[in-house]
């Protein structure tokens, strides 16, 4: 309940944050290393298995019986 609405609103937030900070019109190959690493994996076809990640991820991370663990995988899977 809780740490579902927290992410929702965690995610909400950075749709409003994310394009202030990252401009859409730049070209992939004049960015460094790690950018250029990050914007060819979460675009297509290779999102969809970034986004099937995180859901493994996420599921077994709420399945821990560590409670920080659980709290924010809740808190991550409501926001991705």
């Amino acid at each position: 309940g809780v740490a579902q609405t927290a992410g929702d609103i965690m995610g909400a937030i950075m749709m409003q944050v994310v394009p202030v900070f990252v401009p859409d019109n730049y070209d992939p190959k004049k960015l460094d290393c790690f950018r250029r690493f990050l914007h060819y994996l979460t675009s297509q076809p290779y999102n969809l298995s970034f986004i099937m990640f995180t859901w493994v991820l996420f599921n077994a991370g709420m399945s821990v019986p560590i409670l920080p663990v659980a709290i924010t995988a809740q808190v991550l899977m409501g926001t991705t």
